[in-house]
């Protein structure tokens, strides 16, 4: 219900900045009213983050309670913007997808939370930062290809935002992230398209899953020539300049 509510309360403030910035500035306004839309949507996430930190002490919790959010923001909008079905359809799946984007990033916060933190900076760590980063850009990303191309760009964008959120990203981060590395956005994003594409092809990943056995090895494993070091997700051996492992998409400490 915070979510919600607090989304819907956004609304008072996004709408009037909306409706300024946009017939001034044109298609240029999506670069201030769309990191404002994502931000303030994620609004009633944030109070939660600071006074119940546990609500958002995981990535399911996270993207369910930033999907509410945006779900509520997205009708709101619609409604208020009177484009009907289409909005629906089209506009709020995106805005779920960010905001559950943004939520994911707050799982970090609310770990920061309730370690003790009692500041701003619970909210700008770079992990924090950075998924709101990428959910602001799959967002931009739907609003310029939406008016730029139509129906195709509508399409591509709520491909974009899908896959960034449900088979990139949350793939990736473990159900409670709040202790994982995210240190900027491209690194989150090149971790997420390593496991993405490792897991979409090869047999490894059914090894992983235990869907079929693994053959036993025949001798000890040992790490290739130059190797420094070995996964510690999956075994495969690291080269002292690697940061995702090739193996599992595990992003790994540099040495």
């Amino acid at each position: 219900m915070i979510a919600g509510v607090g989304s819907l309360l956004s609304i008072v403030a996004i709408y009037p900045l909306n409706s300024a910035m946009i017939p001034a500035l044109g298609r240029a306004s999506l670069l201030v009213t769309v990191p404002g839309e994502d931000l303030l949507t994620a609004v009633g996430l944030a109070y939660l983050v600071w006074s119940a930190p546990w609500t958002l002490d995981t990535k399911t919790a996270a993207v369910r309670l930033g999907a509410v959010a945006g779900l509520v923001f997205g009708i709101a909008e619609a409604a208020i913007n009177k484009s009907g079905l289409d909005g629906i359809l089209f506009s709020t799946p995106v805005h779920m997808a960010a905001s559950g984007l943004v939520g994911i990033g707050l799982v970090f916060a609310a770990g920061r939370r309730a370690r003790g933190g009692s500041d701003s900076s619970v909210y700008l760590g770079r992990d924090t930062v950075s998924l709101a980063g990428v959910a602001i850009g799959c967002h931009l990303a739907y609003d310029l290809l939406a008016g730029s191309i139509g129906l195709g760009g509508v399409l591509m964008a709520l491909g974009l935002a899908g896959a960034a959120l449900l088979a990139g990203i949350y793939n990736y981060l473990p159900e409670d992230p709040s202790s994982f590395p995210v240190s900027e956005p491209v690194e989150l994003l090149a971790g997420a398209f390593a496991k993405l594409t490792q897991s979409a092809g090869g047999a490894a990943p059914a090894f992983q899953a235990g869907l079929v056995p693994a053959p036993a090895p025949t001798g000890p494993i040992r790490p290739a020539p130059g190797a420094a070091r070995d996964c510690p997700g999956c075994g495969v051996a690291l080269s002292v300049d690697y940061t995702f492992c090739p193996g599992c998409g595990s992003r790994v400490a540099t040495m």
